[in-house]
């Protein structure tokens, strides 16, 4: 039987995911870059840095947790790949119309056609092309998920904790030790293959009530890598007189990290459904219509965001000026408003485009 529970969980998950993304593509993702190495405000903007490394993999886990348990054909999964091609390239062509306006490219057909082929239009694009693959792949994921046990899920989550996190950590730190090279984290391929599955595996647990009581062993993993990967990236700033390489890091703790805030607003969403039921006389919960709208708006939302940030003249000089003035942890206050200027000018945006039915069934 067709399961028609909607999990309040996952509307969290994807307006939190989208927040936290625009937050690692404006300043609130390098204020470390701004403050000295020696001083405490640089440990906290460091560790939020290494925070906001869960926005990525969760939606990845996400696509996961809805896509590899329905049985879909491969006509459907085609149909899906299809929607994510249509967008890219409009938004491609999109974004390349900006950088002509602005100098940084020629009109050239030939140009934009190898630029979308070979590279994303903007960084922040290589989501859509790892989607894909995770798409193409899902019918052999499919079948291998649905025939894995609960040790099984576990397994493969200390397996990934130990492939992405614990030997490049020992291989940063200790000179003398050095990986076979074919002993990669290459080999799971992260995006296409150790999200998703994480994300199935827990939500299955979640739905069959076993979640939380793993929940205490994800939540004291992924605050050790958390603070372990920004322990490591402060001790390297420092030793290297303000060479920064957090990006590496953040990828360190992106998966105990993404497990750990998956887990704990499944559970938590969880509760709150059960003490409603109990409040409703149980009757089943629904969606909340608020909490949906703004969780349906999430994907238009990534895929325009970054034209409010660096794509329209006025508003980047009224963000470079915000700024000023400003110092040490008081950056935040400026960094927190860019972020919430540009979530809610995209929202504006995305919310009436979706009124137009067309439009809507690509966002």
């Amino acid at each position: 039987m067709k399961e028609n529970k909607h999990y309040s969980y996952i509307d969290i998950l994807r307006i939190a995911g989208i927040v936290t993304v625009i937050m690692i593509h404006t300043e609130m993702g390098g204020l470390y870059t701004c403050v000295d190495t020696a001083s405490g405000v640089y440990c906290l903007f460091t560790f939020i840095s290494m925070c906001l490394s869960f926005a990525p993999a969760v939606f990845f886990m996400l696509s996961g947790a809805l896509l590899l348990e329905r049985d879909e054909t491969y006509k459907q999964t085609f149909k899906r790949m299809f929607r994510i091609m249509v967008c890219l390239f409009v938004m491609s062509l999109l974004y390349f119309i900006l950088d002509i306006r602005s100098g940084y490219e020629s009109i050239s057909a030939g140009r934009f056609l190898k630029k979308l082929i070979s590279e994303p239009a903007i960084v922040s694009y290589w989501y859509l092309y790892s989607y894909l693959v995770f798409l193409l792949c899902s019918p052999f994921l499919r079948a291998m998920v649905k025939g894995m046990k609960e040790k099984d899920f576990v397994l493969f989550y200390i397996l990934c904790i130990l492939l992405r996190n614990i030997i490049p950590s020992l291989q940063r730190n200790l000179p003398d030790f050095e990986m076979n090279a074919y002993f990669r984290w290459d080999w799971m391929l992260e995006s296409i293959v150790c999200y998703p599955v994480l994300g199935y595996g827990l939500h299955k647990m979640h739905k069959e009530g076993r979640l939380k009581k793993y929940l205490p062993f994800i939540i004291a993993v992924g605050m050790t890598v958390l603070l372990g990967s920004a322990y490591n990236a402060v001790v390297h700033a420092r030793a290297a007189e303000g060479i920064y390489d957090n990006g590496s890091r953040r990828g360190w703790c992106s998966i105990a990290n993404a497990c750990m805030v998956y887990a704990l607003a499944a559970v938590f969403s969880g509760r709150t459904e059960k003490a409603a039921k109990e409040r409703a006389g149980k009757v089943p919960v629904k969606r909340t219509s608020l909490l949906g709208t703004f969780a349906d708006c999430t994907f238009g939302i990534y895929l325009i965001h970054c034209i409010f940030y660096d794509r329209i003249r006025v508003l980047t000089e009224f963000r470079l000026g915000l700024s000023r003035g400003f110092s040490g942890a008081a950056l935040l206050i400026p960094a927190s408003a860019v972020v919430i200027g540009i979530y809610g000018l995209s929202f504006i945006c995305i919310f009436i485009l979706r009124r137009i039915p067309f439009i809507r069934r690509f966002l």
